[in-house]
């Protein structure tokens, strides 16, 4: 048997390492025995999971609302520290960032499913990947989730979700298309500023500069699983 080309070996041993290092990186999905506790306290009364798209909604908008109550000072949780939901309600602020993974924690704990959404303002940039590689841009984070009628946006820093008036969910897509809606009764809040200006979105980047989650470097803070819907 002929021993192996040392090219052939090295880009095994570098496709092993690239998945250690993605796996490393990971932020995970999955709710801790610690996020449970710190739901139930947010949700303490007994909620039968949703069987309808109106009870969905209503789920939804109440997670979203004791999440919002949770966190009433609008400030991030600094970096290079748990920011899981029981973090957030220790803290008693958080920015949106911090609510966008506790409303998901607690969505996904009731069986939705979720995409965090990062969001980015390209009125400054007139490019999508200039206003990702740009600091400091305007910039939201957010959540969608997968009710029986499609995606729809939950907002993270005021009570408001992608639902019109005519009960059709949206995702930041079809938002895009046409922020001027007219929205259900059930989004109280108004449709938040940057959602009306030119905008690009990656769905399972939690951050750019890897400080948000273990093990806080230089590596963007990722869910794989999410990152790859973009595609």
């Amino acid at each position: 048997m002929q021993p192996m080309r040392p090219i052939l070996a090295l880009s095994g041993v570098a496709t092993v390492c690239g998945a250690v290092v993605l796996a490393y990186h990971q932020v995970p999905d999955r709710a801790t025995p610690a996020d449970v506790s710190a739901i139930h306290k947010i949700l303490p009364e007994t909620l039968v999971p949703p069987r309808s798209f109106g009870e969905e909604v209503a789920l939804i908008l109440r997670i979203q609302d004791r999440v919002l109550a949770a966190s009433p000072e609008e400030r991030g949780i600094p970096l290079n520290q748990p920011r899981e939901i029981g973090d957030l309600l220790k803290a008693r602020y958080g920015a949106c960032f911090d609510r966008s993974r506790a409303i998901e924690t607690a969505l996904r704990s009731y069986g939705f499913r979720t995409r965090h959404a990062s969001m980015y303002s390209t009125a400054e940039t007139g490019s999508a990947l200039l206003s990702l590689l740009t600091p400091d841009i305007w910039s939201h984070a957010l959540t969608e989730v997968k009710t029986a009628r499609g995606w729809m946006v939950v907002d993270s820093k005021v009570r408001w979700i992608a639902l019109t008036s005519d009960g059709k969910p949206l995702d930041l897509a079809a938002l895009r298309e046409d922020p001027a809606r007219k929205w259900s009764a059930a989004a109280r809040a108004p449709l938040p500023d940057i959602y009306g200006v030119p905008y690009t979105w990656v769905y399972g980047l939690y951050s750019r500069h890897g400080r948000f989650y273990p093990p806080y470097d230089a590596i963007p803070d990722v869910n794989w699983k999410e990152l790859a819907q973009n595609l």
